[in-house]
This record gives structure tokens, C-alpha cells and sequence, in this order.
């Protein structure tokens, strides 16, 4: 079941043959369901899976999908790709076996038990020090039971707050396996109260796992390490996005209206595009732009249809990391929703940002300095906010150094290496932590 590639060889060498085979000396398997390795390629954000090993922490890194083939379509193998020369990328899948529908509950089982099988060996022979999930729901279910198995430190990494997420839009996290909030909300204590550690990208994240039974090692780690090395160079630096605007069909000197994250009825993408319509009828310059792809894109085109500004607003689907360097230094951005790296990603490309006060926006955003908070599903409030900016130039340029500053504080490397390498030398037995030397230049 296991995919036979060019890289075989390769593969062979990185897993090893015999059981004590120990090639590296810190191995992390990290379990995260949100992007198979495919959409991150396209994005060009490799920069994604690079970030797993912790600022040098983990020497080599096993990152699992489970469930890629809900994304890229069915393969019926478990397939291995190589990132890097010390990571390895293993993509499981629902349904391993070609097959009725009617037989998918027991192809998933069956499907997911060979993938646990594998992984199983891969812990016993690959030297993995410390197993990580990157949600409390399904990732983590699988990674528990390894951990526990193999007698391996646990970890969760939170990326957003479910609790609120839920109390804001009815939005379940995995609705296909937890189809009930009290179904979710059991897996997520249930995971959290035996985690070794539990890291937020940042304080309301990690509140929402203390609120639902955290007993471990509790920290903030930020999620800047995931950002691509082109949000870090200067906006003035990044080259003229001419080019890029004319083929993408944009105007070159229009204020722009940028709306950056995946189409989920969770983060309120509708609410950014009344906020576009309100501008554009306001200033039939304005033109609202949409970046990102998901299931609700045909209902949000529909709306711009109803608002009458279908031909103002663009819908540019999935940019590379490149393409974003070059086109949010020219936007204000609206953000309805608590997406830390497009916010991470406007703010260093100095893009003054409009933002509901609720989870890391609160934390992040100070009113006039680097963007402005707005209540929360107040369109009118979020577009009037969008307005003052187009119309005070100095005052967008005043937000735009301050948004800038921002964010080169949150992706300071050193910065964040010490908080990356405390998190995980608190749960790692004396002779296998590291201490941070005196930085080379």
C-alpha cells in the first residue's frame, strides 16, 4: 500500500532497515490535517513544514496528513514525499481500499489502522523523541494513541479558539468526524487533559486549551517561523508589482480592499465583502479583492452580485507567497476573522488592517498605531474604519510603519527560537535538551 518512487532509495536510507537503526538524534512526528503537501507546493510555502523543526531543535521531522485524500483526491496509498533531505512528508488516506461508497466507514477504519501501523513502526525505528498534533480533534486522537504506546512526550499546537468559533458562527472544527459541538467538545478535553504540552500561537488560543483542561506544560509559541521569507523583506524592497497587478486584471492605482484567508463560513468572509460594497458605492474607485479558495467562494460571489459590485471585486483564488509579497503592500486589510498569518503577513507587508476585537486580533492590534479594532460582526464599523484610511493618506502611511514594526517583533528569530526551544525542553528527559549558545552572526 506504501507508493514505490523515484525517492525510494532515498526513503530507504532516511527510514532505515533494522530496528535500531537511529539516524537522527531529535525526531519530531508531527500530525497536522489543515494542508497536504501539494497545496503548499502550489502556494510556494514550504516555509509551512519547514517551521516543525523548531528552530533547529528537531534535527528531522515526520510530517503526517492523515487524511490527504479528502483534499487531493483518492491515490489509495499511503504516499511519501521528500521535502528536504531531513524531512520526510507521509500522507495517509480515508480510503485506502478502491472500494463502494457504501463501504467508506469500514474503509476508513481499515485505511487508518494501516496508517497507524506504519507510523507505529516509523516511532519504534526512526529515533522520534516527541510526537505533536496540530488540532485537538482528530490529528491528535491518532498522535495520543502513539505517544502512549510508544511511551513518547505529547503535544498540541492550538491555532484557533473552537469554543469561540462556534459561539460566533455555529462553525464545527471537523464536522465530517465530530458532527455535534458536544461531540466536539468531548474529543477536545478528552485530548487536551493528557497532553504532556500545550502550545497557543498565541494567548487566547492557549486560554481556550487551559478552559478545557490543560493539565500539562502550558505555553505561548508563536506561529511566525511559518512565515515565508518574503513577508520579512522591506514592502519598498519587494520589487514593482505592476506586472503582477496587470495579470491579475487590476487597476494600478486604485485603493484596494484585500481579504486574505481560506472561504469558510467560520471567518467571515461575507462580512468583508459588505464591507467592500459599502466603499465601492461610496468611491466607485475602490476595488475589493478576495484571496484564498474554499466551499463558501460561490456563495460569497453571488452576494457581490446582489450588492451590485460583482465587477469591483475580484476573486483571485490561491496566490504563491511571492505574489502576496508584491500585492498587499497596496491594500487595506480587512479582517473579519482571527487568521494569524494572513494577519502576520498584511502587517509586514506594512498593509494597514481593519480587524473585529476578538482573539488574536485583540492582542495584536492597537487602535491607530498598527490598524484598528472594530466590534465584532459590525460591518458598518469595519468599512467606515476602511474609509478613514483611503481618505488619510498620511494616516494609512502612520498605520502601515506601525503594522510593519509589529510584525518584525513577532518573527524576530532569536526570539522566537528561545520561546520554541523552552516549550520543548520541558518535556524532554535531561539528556536530550538543548540550550541555546551564544548566536552566530
Amino acid at each position: 500500500m506504501v507508493r514505490r518512487t523515484p525517492a525510494d532509495c532515498w526513503v530507504a536510507g532516511f527510514l532505515g532497515t533494522g530496528k535500531n537503526d537511529q539516524v537522527a538524534q531529535r525526531s519530531i512526528l508531527y500530525i497536522d490535517s489543515a494542508y497536504t503537501l501539494r497545496i503548499v507546493r502550489s502556494n510556494r510555502h514550504e516555509s509551512f513544514f519547514h517551521a516543525r523543526h523548531a528552530s533547529g531543535y528537531f534535527d528531522r521531522v515526520y510530517s503526517v496528513h492523515p487524511l490527504a485524500d479528502l483534499v487531493d483526491g483518492p491515490s489509495h496509498r499511503i504516499d511519501l514525499s521528500r521535502l528536504s533531505p531531513r524531512h520526510l512528508v507521509i500522507e495517509g488516506k480515508v480510503e485506502l481500499l478502491p472500494w463502494p461508497r457504501a463501504l467508506k466507514p469500514l474503509n476508513f477504519i481499515i485505511s487508518q489502522l494501516k496508517l497507524y501501523r506504519f507510523l507505529s513502526n516509523v516511532v519504534r525505528r526512526r529515533g522520534i523523541v516527541m510526537i505533536m498534533a496540530a488540532d485537538p480533534y482528530y490529528s491528535a486522537l491518532l498522535g495520543l494513541a502513539l505517544a502512549r504506546r510508544h511511551k513518547r512526550p505529547f503535544g498540541i499546537r492550538i491555532g484557533a479558539n473552537a469554543d469561540e468559533n462556534y459561539r460566533s458562527s455555529g462553525a464545527l472544527a471537523m464536522p465530517r468526524l465530530f458532527p455535534t459541538y458536544a461531540m466536539q467538545r468531548m474529543v477536545q478535553q478528552f485530548i487536551l487533559k493528557r497532553a504532556d504540552l500545550v502550545t497557543g500561537i498565541n494567548r487566547n488560543n492557549l486560554e481556550f486549551g487551559i478552559a478545557n483542561g490543560a493539565r500539562g506544560v502550558t505555553r505561548v509559541v508563536p506561529i511566525s517561523s511559518n512565515v515565508a521569507d518574503v513577508h520579512r523583506i522591506p514592502p519598498d524592497e519587494r520589487g514593482d508589482p505592476l506586472a503582477l497587478l496587470k495579470s491579475l486584471g487590476l487597476p494600478t492605482d486604485a485603493p484596494m480592499l484585500l481579504y486574505l484567508g481560506r472561504l469558510l463560513a467560520l471567518k467571515h468572509p461575507d462580512d468583508a465583502i459588505r464591507a467592500m460594497a459599502f466603499n465601492i458605492r461610496r468611491n466607485p474607485r475602490v476595488v475589493g479583492l478576495v484571496v484564498g479558495a474554499g466551499p463558501v467562494e460561490p456563495s460569497l460571489r453571488d452576494l457581490a452580485r446582489e450588492l451590485g459590485v460583482s465587477g469591483s471585486i475580484h476573486f483571485l483564488g490561491e496566490l504563491t507567497q511571492e505574489a502576496l509579497g508584491l500585492l498587499i503592500p497596496r491594500c487595506i486589510m480587512l479582517s473579519p476573522s482571527p487568521g494569524q498569518m494572513a494577519v502576520l503577513e498584511g502587517a509586514l507587508g506594512g498593509a494597514p488592517i481593519v480587524a473585529y476585537d476578538r482573539d488574536f486580533q485583540s492582542e495584536f492590534i492597537e487602535d491607530g498605531v498598527n490598524g484598528f479594532k472594530v466590534p465584532s460582526r459590525d460591518v458598518e464599523a469595519m468599512a467606515r474604519r476602511a474609509e478613514l484610511l483611503i481618505n488619510d493618506p498620511a494616516l494609512a502611511r502612520r498605520v502601515s510603519a506601525g503594522a510593519r514594526r509589529t510584525g518584525l517583533e513577532q518573527v524576530d528569530p532569536l526570539r522566537v527560537k528561545e520561546i520554541e526551544w523552552e516549550a520543548f525542553n520541558s518535556v524532554m528527559p535531561e539528556p536530550l535538551r538543548r540550550t541555546i549558545g551564544v548566536p552566530e552572526a
